[in-house]
């Protein structure tokens, strides 16, 4: 019996930039729970990118923090991804916590953690 779940909650495009080339990938945002139960374990960010691999950042914090890992996680693979929730401005409220949303400082909008900043994508 397999006792880590992947529970989606969201898909969508995140932008990412591999080499000069830019790409948007399938991303899904979701919850890991775990045991018979399926009590809550931790929030997870995975990417699909084009080369067919997945890649998955974790965080017990929030969805937010799973992105900030798995950006972390790619860098190293010299991706980079291109998102709102990755901008040193991001920036959640009381109400927009562990939502994937947020608002960018000095902007006058609420950003999905995975649109692209200056885009309107969702």
């Amino acid at each position: 019996m397999q006792w880590k779940h992947y529970e989606e909650q969201m898909t969508g495009l995140i932008a990412a930039k591999i080499g000069f080339t830019m790409h948007y990938c399938h991303c899904e945002i979701g919850v890991i729970t775990t045991g018979r139960q399926r009590v809550f374990s931790r929030y997870y960010v995975r990417v699909r990118l084009p080369n067919g691999t997945t890649e998955c950042g974790e965080d017990h914090d929030g969805p937010v923090q799973a992105l900030r890992r798995l950006n972390d996680l790619l860098k190293s693979c010299g991706v980079r991804l291109l998102a709102a929730g990755l901008d040193p401005r991001f920036y959640e409220s009381g109400l927009s916590s562990q939502t994937s949303w947020g608002y960018l400082e000095g902007e006058h909008r609420a950003y999905h953690m995975i649109e692209a900043p200056g885009e309107r994508t969702l």
